[in-house]
């Protein structure tokens, strides 16, 4: 981990694994610090969507984990309707939480499909805020990298996070809302675990 650096953690939720389109679309998407009190977490606004469009997988493991509450929101969530309004609140909250002129550097999880979506948001990545970093940090390639990961953690041939998180963490409070895996903010939290342990 390079110190003068800012990362942010990352998770995105979208309806399938393709580029965004019309069809394809974000459904949610989170953005942790090192600092608790500062994050970004926003879910699509999706009361006059035909909810028959998603696919029942997206709606058991994604929509039905969505957190919001419309009428009491809590100062870092947001509910958007469209990604022209995604993008204002993203500037907004850029603007607002980095003043220090660090270099941010994003970090996800199997990361390719979230990028372009990033990307998408602010309509190209020549667009994206200027302070962050072009290259997004993948820690799915820090996994495959390591060699020195206990073989009791894989799952299928991957590393299982909240497996690696069990075992190597001495912070195990994020697994008290195991069940919310697959919601935006759970699983950028876990990023930002697995990182720290990878990092060390």
């Amino acid at each position: 981990m390079i110190k003068n650096k800012t990362y942010v953690y990352a998770d995105f939720e979208f309806t399938k694994l393709a580029s965004p389109n019309g069809k394809n679309f974000l459904l949610s998407i989170a953005l942790v610090t090192d600092d608790k009190n500062i994050y970004f977490y926003a879910e699509k606004d999706l009361s006059s969507f035909a909810m028959n469009n998603l696919d029942e997988w997206i709606k058991k493991n994604v929509v039905d984990n969505f957190i919001i509450n419309k009428d009491s929101l809590n100062p870092n969530h947001h509910i958007f309707e469209n990604k022209h309004q995604l993008k204002e609140m993203l500037k907004e909250w850029f603007e607002k939480s980095f003043k220090n002129n660090k270099e941010i550097v994003i970090v996800l999880d199997v990361g390719q499909f979230d990028w372009v979506y990033f990307c998408d948001i602010f309509d190209s990545a020549f667009n994206i805020p200027k302070n962050i970093f072009y290259a997004p940090i993948d820690i799915s390639t820090l996994f495959f990298l390591n060699k020195n990961i206990s073989s009791e953690v894989y799952s299928n041939g991957d590393v299982d996070r909240l497996k690696f998180i069990e075992k190597y963490s001495k912070d195990k409070q994020i697994l008290e809302n195991i069940n919310k895996q697959h919601n935006s903010l759970f699983d950028a939290y876990v990023c930002k675990e697995c990182f720290y342990l990878l990092s060390k």
